[in-house]
């Protein structure tokens, strides 16, 4: 901003190209969210359309190549790829007047006021870097204190005690890393199928009811992973770790959450998997979206299937740490016990949701209503959505002044 400021003011014309201020800020946004992958912006920048400074670049004792210098250094800072540089670096220089990048291309000699603002920014990026090195001083003698109050609790306990607290520790890390892979493997689905079928909902034509089903509830279950992998990790940065891991808590008081997400999923499933075969039959866009995709991930069919082994694998990992415990962590044992449990009554209601929807009779009218459903346009609530609802009949009727008969399907 400060050196944008300058540009400004050594010009001495604010503005100066009056067909810039007429540019949309879409422009600016649309071109910084430019695709990786572009290729349509060319180095060098700060030069205008008729390629006049185009040689400028290479001379290193003009204020040009200082500007895009500095920027690009900074902007890298910030952890932008080297494209995206480029893209701000050309939007900087759409933006500048003729008069600009002349004061640019001639001016050997800093104003006062440049010479101020650079000043400025020379002492600010000096006390950056002080105050990163007295982070880092900090950060590192609290990682000594924390390891120095572990080993003063574990002073006193027995050989056997200790390697049960390693054991323990371990096994806490092992749930963590599994935790993040899922966490990681639901963002997948989220980013590269389900939030584009939602966003495109009305150009892909797949219809209103099928992305229903496929959205489900992936986004609030999403969301209960991130909050309790926050709670695993600020867990593991407690300076008493492995020795008090408040697990069994974290679970007992988000249980109802959990229920209601995997319970909610669990109901959506079959017709979700079902929707996903009637859509790659019938829907030749929607095949070729997702043979894409597939290429560089596992199968869609896969992937939504997963949250149906998470609670069991969560449920064996709480098993390992609760097998590790002392007397000293006791009430903290018991907790975790009581979490076993409800997360293995929440798996039990989700396989007993399944076994009632996979019965021939259930699974043959969630199939059959699907097929209704999703060849109806229009429908603001899915016909699946009332419990034990089902097809008992459907067939032609000719109605009077109408050449063609309508279709009617008849629910109970």
């Amino acid at each position: 901003i400060c050196l944008m400021s300058h540009l400004r003011k050594a010009s001495g014309s604010p503005g100066s190209s009056p067909s810039v201020r007429q540019k949309p800020i879409s422009t600016w946004k649309n071109r910084m969210t430019r695709s990786p992958h572009s290729t349509s912006i060319s180095a060098p920048v700060f030069k205008r359309r008729n390629n006049s400074f185009s040689a400028v670049i290479e001379s290193k004792d003009l204020l040009l190549y200082f500007y895009q210098d500095t920027l690009t250094k900074i902007l890298t800072c910030t952890g932008l790829n080297k494209v995206q540089v480029q893209n701000i670096l050309a939007q900087i220089d759409f933006l500048l007047g003729d008069a600009q990048h002349q004061c640019l291309q001639y001016n050997k000699l800093l104003g006062s006021e440049s010479k101020r603002i650079l000043e400025e920014i020379a002492e600010s990026t000096l006390d950056v870097l002080n105050r990163q090195k007295e982070t880092k001083a900090v950060i590192k003698i609290q990682s000594q204190v924390r390891g120095w109050l572990v080993r003063k609790k574990l002073q006193n306990l027995k050989k056997e005690d200790k390697s049960i607290l390693r054991i323990r520790g371990s096994t806490f890390t092992k749930l963590l890393r599994s935790e993040k892979a899922y966490m990681d493997t639901l963002e997948d689905l989220l980013l590269t199928y389900i939030r584009p079928i939602s966003r495109n909902e009305n150009q892909s034509k797949f219809g209103h009811a099928a992305v229903n089903y496929l959205v489900g509830n992936l986004d609030s279950l999403f969301s209960y992973h991130q909050k309790f992998y926050d709670k695993l990790v600020g867990i593991c940065d407690n300076p008493l770790f492995p020795r008090i891991l408040p697990l069994g808590d974290a679970l007992c008081e988000a249980s109802a959450e959990l229920r209601t997400a995997y319970m909610t999923y669990t109901n959506n499933y079959i017709p979700c998997i079902e929707t996903i075969h009637h859509l790659r039959s019938t829907t030749p866009r929607f095949q070729v979206f997702v043979s894409e995709k597939e290429q560089n991930s596992e199968s869609l069919e896969e992937l939504f299937g997963l949250p149906l082994q998470y609670l069991l694998v969560l449920a064996g990992r709480l098993r390992s740490l609760h097998s590790c415990s002392l007397p000293i962590i006791e009430n903290e044992t018991r907790t975790l016990g009581r979490a076993i449990g409800i997360v293995e009554s929440i798996d039990l209601a989700c396989a007993k949701i399944l076994d009632e929807q996979e019965e021939p009779q259930a699974f043959e009218n969630i199939r059959n209503t699907l097929v209704v459903e999703l060849s109806i346009s229009g429908l603001k609530d899915p016909l699946l959505g009332v419990p034990n609802r089902q097809l008992l009949k459907d067939g032609a009727v000719r109605v009077l002044k109408m050449k063609n008969p309508c279709q009617v399907y008849l629910f109970n």
